[in-house]
């Protein structure tokens, strides 16, 4: 895991496209530098951007989306020199944008962190008990947030989807419960939203995707058993990114696949392997708003792609040395950091978070048995709220954290 902000090494391999090795972006991509960086109150840190390893034209820096930041954010000149506000703001980390408008318009992101310690996160909320019925979960696999600001829970082994409030109260069910008919569901590992509202749930053990109104009415479905292109056997995770595509990772197919929001498959990409851009277990999808996908392999690393399927970096390697060796789903935010689930070899679970470049950023809470706590998924909402769906021996549902 690497955890500073020191520039990535360009790695020669023999691909199409040169990659960065542990994290960075590939040559179609442009490169912020440094990455991450910890700033005290009141000082300055120069930022540069770069393309194809020569300088890139910088149409607008902003500071957490504002363009040119704020007193409470802290500002950045024309030139990318970022002076940190006098007081450290709630929460510390501040996120450096950059827009390159050649050869595309392309957003770039680093991390900044005021003070020295790792940016922090709390627990602030949960909700949940372990058992069949409102309120009460076995399985929480995956979490969504729907147009109408409330929670899509995906209750796995049961077979069950629920809506929430973001406070814990129980709103209804989506779908018919377990069975293979239309609207039912056998496994279910994922959920998402579309630009429209309408759900998307991956049916992993019907080998199949189904798709609700916003309100939960049965639309249609699509996918088949199988391994032809646009067969399914189990998909884990599925992730809207640019121009309404929707990508769907198969575990046992060892592939991406695309489709568009009506369910018409357009392309795939990748096999079992492990060399860039093959797959060792897909498990879990994330992206940000250049349309790039990440994809994180359960037995590691998390990989980067244009969302054609052209390799950009990897990052997250397994730990030889202690630390995680499973990453079991991942989410991502709108700046582009990616939020893992972690596992160690002793079933030990945390969340880890790494910026847009690959570079770890923070974890919480440490790694813990999964006994005593364990995570299956998450989502981000637009203001940083993490909720996550957790399990333990003791306790099962929903927990919400905030950084601090």
């Amino acid at each position: 895991m690497r955890a500073s902000g020191t520039l990535a090494v360009l790695v020669p391999l023999l691909l199409p496209l040169p990659v960065l090795a542990g994290g960075g972006q590939g040559p179609e991509r442009p490169l912020i530098s440094p990455s991450l960086a910890h700033v005290a109150p009141g000082a300055s840190q120069p930022f540069r951007v770069e393309m194809a390893g020569q300088p890139g034209r910088v149409e607008e820096w902003s500071v957490n989306g504002v363009p040119g930041g704020n007193t409470a954010l802290g500002r950045i000149s024309p030139a990318g020199v970022y002076t940190a506000p006098a007081a450290a703001p709630v929460p510390r980390e501040i996120h450096i944008g950059a827009v390159v408008p050649r050869p595309a318009r392309l957003h770039a992101w680093a991390t900044v962190v005021i003070g020295e310690a790792p940016p922090a996160y709390k627990l602030v909320s949960r909700f949940g008990e372990k058992g069949s019925g409102p309120g009460r979960f076995i399985d929480p696999h995956a979490v969504a947030i729907g147009h109408d600001g409330n929670l899509i829970i995906v209750d796995s082994t049961p077979a069950h989807v629920y809506r929430y409030t973001r406070q814990g109260r129980y709103l209804g069910e989506v779908g018919l419960g377990p069975g293979s008919g239309p609207g039912q569901f056998n496994g279910p590992r994922d959920v998402q939203v579309d630009p429209s509202g309408n759900i998307f749930i991956a049916d992993a053990n019907n080998g199949r995707i189904e798709v609700f109104s916003p309100s939960g009415k049965f639309l249609f479905q699509f996918g088949r058993k199988g391994t032809a292109p646009g067969e399914m056997l189990r998909v884990h995770a599925i992730w809207f990114g640019s121009g309404n595509r929707l990508y769907a990772a198969d575990v046992d197919n060892s592939r991406i696949m695309v489709f568009s929001d009506a369910g018409k498959f357009l392309f795939q990409w990748g096999k079992d392997g492990r060399g860039p851009g093959e797959f060792h277990a897909p498990h879990g999808l994330g992206g940000d708003v250049n349309g790039d996908l990440f994809v994180s392999n359960y037995h590691g690393p998390c990989q980067k792609f244009t969302g054609d399927g052209r390799f950009l970096f990897d990052f997250a390697p397994v730990s030889r040395t202690g630390g995680p060796t499973h990453w079991h789903a991942m989410t991502s935010d709108r700046w582009g950091d990616a939020y893992l689930m972690a596992r160690d070899k002793d079933n030990r679970n945390s969340i880890m978070k790494y910026n847009n470049n690959g570079t770890f950023v923070t974890s919480w809470p440490p790694l813990r048995s999964v006994n005593e706590w364990g995570v299956k998924a998450a989502t981000v909402d637009e203001d940083g709220t993490v909720y996550a769906c957790i399990e333990s021996r003791d306790d099962v549902g929903i927990e919400v954290y905030h950084e601090e």
